[in-house]
């Protein structure tokens, strides 16, 4: 069952990193940080459920980068398709993803991106979060 996961996941990487993207800057209040950057690269509705919204999103991490830690309001889904990447989660163990590796977050579980390597990181994010709602926001109580 994980390695049919797995193949259909890559395969809809391989297939939104073909895809036109508009790349949109962080969300309003998110720290930048250095040699993280993300971008948009497909969204549509999610069948069913008229309320939500299905991303993806393309990151790439740069040696010695990070993500700002954060949160979700819906679920996150990805694969690291180049390089390793640490997951830092709260209350968890940091775990290292590496390339044809996927990993999980539930919405609000605060959560940071390290590349603690020395080739860049790239990954693509699937979010399903409610329509009108932003699809990244700062920890609530300000965690950087």
């Amino acid at each position: 069952m994980k390695d049919k996961f797995r193949i259909a996941l890559i395969a809809a990487t391989i297939s939104l990193a073909g895809t036109a993207g508009v790349a949109v800057a962080q969300a309003p209040g998110m720290p930048q940080t250095p040699g993280f950057t993300s971008k948009p690269i497909q969204s549509a509705p999610l069948t069913g459920d008229d309320g939500k919204e299905l991303y993806a999103i393309a990151v790439t991490i740069a040696p010695g980068g990070y993500s700002p830690a954060h949160i979700h309001p819906g679920d996150c889904l990805g694969t690291v398709t180049e390089g390793t990447v640490d997951l830092v989660v709260e209350g968890k163990e940091t775990r290292c993803v590496a390339a044809g590796e996927a990993f999980s977050n539930s919405r609000g579980l605060v959560h940071q991106f390290r590349n603690t390597g020395d080739v860049p990181v790239r990954m693509v994010t699937f979010l399903v979060v409610e329509k009108g709602k932003p699809r990244v926001m700062p920890p609530p109580d300000g965690t950087k």
